[in-house]
C-alpha cells in the first residue's frame, strides 16, 4: 500500500510539473528563452557551408510590428 501511494505521489508531481511548464510557456506573459544549436544532420558540404555561415545576428528576436503587438513589446 505504501509503495502504491508513493508511486501515485510521484505521478502527481510529474503531472503537475508538466502542466505548469505547458501553462507558463503558452501564456505569453514573459519571454520564453530558447537555445539554438546548429547541428549538421548529414556530412554534406552544402550543410557544412550553411552552418559555417550562421552567426548570432541571424537569430536575434524579431522586431516586426505585428510580432511586437502579439507579445506586447510595442
Amino acid at each position: 500500500m505504501l509503495r502504491v501511494l508513493l508511486l501515485l505521489l510521484v505521478l502527481l508531481t510529474v503531472a503537475l510539473t508538466t502542466w505548469q511548464d505547458r501553462y507558463r510557456s503558452t501564456r505569453w506573459r514573459e519571454p520564453l528563452y530558447v537555445a539554438i544549436y546548429p547541428i549538421a544532420a548529414d556530412d554534406s558540404a552544402v550543410t557544412a557551408t550553411y552552418l559555417a555561415g550562421l552567426d548570432a545576428a541571424r537569430f536575434q528576436p524579431s522586431t516586426c510590428s505585428s510580432c511586437a503587438r502579439l507579445s506586447d513589446i510595442a
